[in-house]
Formats: structure tokens, C-alpha cells, sequence
């Protein structure tokens, strides 16, 4: 027999954020699963090209390194359906290429089965929080913006690496990865069936 587990997240380091920086998202987090099934974590963003597939990797490399890769599945989707089965970001591709990731090829567009089957999503940017408020019942999981598991002191949301065109576009994409890799551990350290 499978018992339901509740456990609860607390946000991570970044929970001393003041209100305003963090909406109307509570620094505790409430997760239900059934005992043995993974934790489902879904990372959410507006195309699915870029900031998503990269939490996806850094949080899969991180799971990988204290050997917990059963215990988790780990998703990234994009919430405009423009941007379904579009080429994942390449400048995005060229930078992690030095790290132990294997982006996907092409984006997903989120679907309501992996809405009801999360556990934990991820909104990374004011789209993908907004797309998650309209569309709250048809999520059976919590959700947090991912900028929540940043340190204090971080933009309110990660920046859109395609309103950040700059001809130094190594710097900024090393920085969005910089900042992606700290919220994943941040996010890996704060689930309480690890400890």
C-alpha cells in the first residue's frame, strides 16, 4: 500500500524576501506525493528554449551528484504554443557546452498532464507566474517562482535572454547559468525528504 507523504519546503535561502519582492508566494511550501513515486519537478518559462532546459540540466546534474536520480523527475516546458518544437537556444547551447549538460533539441509547450502530475513548478519570469495563477486549477502541486530560491538581493525575475541582446552575449548567458546553478542547489538543499 502507497501512502500519500506531505512534506514542506521552506523556501530555501531566499526566504526573507519582503512580500512585494515575491508576490503572493508564502516562503513554506506544501508538497503531497505518494510514498516510492518521484518528486516531479516541472520548470516552466515562456518559450522553453532557454532558462528552463537549463534549470532542467543543473537541477538533473545536481541530482545525479548526490545520486538521488530515481528519486526525481525533472521536466522543462515552454507556456506559448508559438514557441512548441522550436530549436532550444543556441547561444544558450554554446555556453553550458562546457558543462556536464545535455540540452534537449527542441522545446516542449507545457500540457495539462504535466500541470496535474507536478509536484513543484517552477515559474522562471513574470510570463510563466502569470500563465501559472490562470491557470491554477489544473495544477494539483505547489508553485514558486524559481526567482524565490535566488540569493536576496536578485532581480524580482531572471532576466529574458532575448530582451537582453548584448554583443557580449557570453557574459550575460554565463551570468543567467551562474544564477540558474545557485537557485537549483538552493531549490536541491531546501526539499525535506534529502536531509
Amino acid at each position: 500500500m502507497k501512502f500519500s507523504l506531505t512534506e514542506t519546503i521552506w523556501g530555501g535561502r531566499n526566504a526573507n524576501r519582503k512580500k512585494k519582492d515575491t508576490g503572493t508566494f508564502p516562503p513554506k511550501i506544501t508538497v503531497r506525493r505518494l510514498e516510492g513515486e518521484p518528486f516531479n519537478v516541472l520548470f516552466l518559462s515562456k518559450r522553453g528554449i532557454s532558462r528552463a532546459p537549463m534549470a532542467r540540466e543543473a537541477m538533473r546534474h545536481l541530482v545525479r551528484q548526490v545520486n538521488l536520480q530515481g528519486a526525481f523527475r525533472i521536466k522543462c516546458r515552454g507556456i506559448r504554443p508559438e514557441y512548441d518544437s522550436c530549436p532550444i537556444d543556441l547561444r544558450m547551447r554554446e555556453v553550458s557546452c562546457n558543462r556536464e549538460y545535455s540540452l534537449p533539441a527542441f522545446s516542449k509547450l507545457v500540457k495539462e498532464k504535466d500541470l496535474k502530475e507536478a509536484n513543484l513548478i517552477l515559474a522562471m519570469g513574470i510570463e510563466s507566474v502569470s500563465f501559472v495563477k490562470e491557470n491554477k486549477e489544473k495544477i494539483n502541486g505547489s508553485t514558486r517562482p524559481f526567482e524565490q530560491f535566488l540569493p536576496a538581493g536578485s532581480e524580482p525575475f531572471l532576466p529574458d535572454p532575448f530582451l537582453q541582446r548584448t554583443d557580449d552575449y557570453e557574459t550575460h548567458y554565463s551570468k543567467l547559468i551562474a544564477s540558474i546553478e545557485e537557485g537549483c542547489q538552493d531549490l536541491l538543499d531546501s526539499i525535506p525528504f534529502l536531509s
